[in-house]
């Protein structure tokens, strides 16, 4: 008998729901028992043991009612899992929150040293099998491997947890990378090139792990309102309460805004102790630059005295989870967990 071992956290998703009353696609008890079959068999073919666990009971979360505290029950189950010496993580999870777990799953363990891996389906089951079972037989395969970090795998696919957005509604390629591509491979190739290690070492975790860890589902709902998003879309006039620790402002291009509502966020925050600002924007892709045009740029509020960094390369997701990471992790300095990751201006 094999000592390897992998654990598979069932969360809830697509991947475990069904077809029913006419079309409405909703959680199924009995799904999540197809699914550990179907994983039992493959890992079985991969020389490998699971076990299962179930952190929202079997019918699991629709993915969409996922919160902060979600992830750091999420968090607590990966952590506990690796230190009761779990070869690699498999989450089976929904879609439309699955990039926002990674990225905070990516920053949570850090340099992890086994495999992380999410997936899950935008089909069901009794819709379109291919869906689920292209995307439990690579998962699976990584898992199974000695490849390391948190990933997604979906569709052929292997992407970085940290760089990927869900980028399509229903169709099975549903993600892309943002900032980095994507890895394809065969799964004779990840067996080839990457056997499986199985891992005896402790990791060290980080003071924001061990303090998020600590941390009950009152403290995080407190959090709620401290992390605010302002578009800047035209036209929109920004609400705010006051309350705000970050302000996460959604730009264009390189990172600019209209003057008006750097304007706005001016005038409000006069007299009043500053949020830290990411500027961010909604083109995604390449380097940010909020200093790179005048009186547009974003970088205008670093010099009227705001703590202001920049998005980089990132998608949104992580900067989401980002936000939430450092006020819950370092409360006393957000700051210098923003700077491990972006540039300040």
């Amino acid at each position: 008998m094999t000592d390897k071992r992998v654990t598979i956290l069932l969360t809830g998703g697509t991947i475990g729901s069904a077809v029913e009353n006419g079309g409405e696609t909703l959680p199924a008890g009995h799904r999540s028992q197809e699914l550990q079959l179907r994983l039992e068999r493959i890992f079985s073919g991969l020389g490998v043991n699971v076990s299962f666990r179930f952190p929202w009971g079997c019918r699991g979360l629709d993915s969409s009612n996922l919160q902060p505290w979600h992830w750091v029950d999420l968090t607590r189950y990966v952590v506990e899992e690796l230190d009761e010496g779990a070869a690699a993580i498999v989450i089976l999870h929904g879609t439309d929150t699955m990039a926002y777990s990674a990225a905070w799953l990516s920053l949570a363990l850090g340099d992890v040293d086994r495999p992380v891996i999410f997936t899950g389906s935008q089909l069901t089951l009794d819709s379109v099998a291919d869906d689920v079972t292209v995307n439990l037989q690579g998962a699976a395969t990584v898992a199974a491997s000695a490849l390391t970090g948190v990933w997604i795998y979906f569709n052929w696919k292997l992407f970085q947890g940290r760089r990927v957005h869900k980028a399509r509604a229903v169709h099975p390629d549903a993600f892309v990378a943002v900032g980095g591509i994507p890895l394809y491979f065969t799964p004779d190739l990840m067996r080839r090139h990457y056997p499986m290690i199985v891992s005896s070492q402790r990791r060290s975790r980080s003071p924001e792990l061990e303090r998020i860890l600590s941390l009950d589902e009152t403290a995080l709902r407190e959090l709620r309102g401290t992390v605010a998003w302002v578009s800047s879309a035209p036209g929109l006039v920004p609400r705010f309460s006051g309350d705000e620790k970050v302000l996460l402002l959604l730009g264009h291009g390189a990172g600019n805004a209209s003057s008006l509502l750097m304007e706005e966020v001016t005038a409000f925050w006069k007299g009043r102790d500053k949020p830290l600002l990411l500027a961010c924007s909604l083109a995604e892709g390449d380097e940010k630059r909020p200093d790179i045009y005048g009186e547009v740029g974003l970088a205008e509020l670093a010099r009227e005295g705001f703590p202001l960094w920049a998005q980089g390369d990132y998608p949104l997701e992580l900067i989401h989870a980002l936000a939430w990471f450092a006020l819950a992790g370092c409360p006393n300095d957000p700051g210098g967990i923003f700077s491990r990751y972006l540039r300040r201006f």
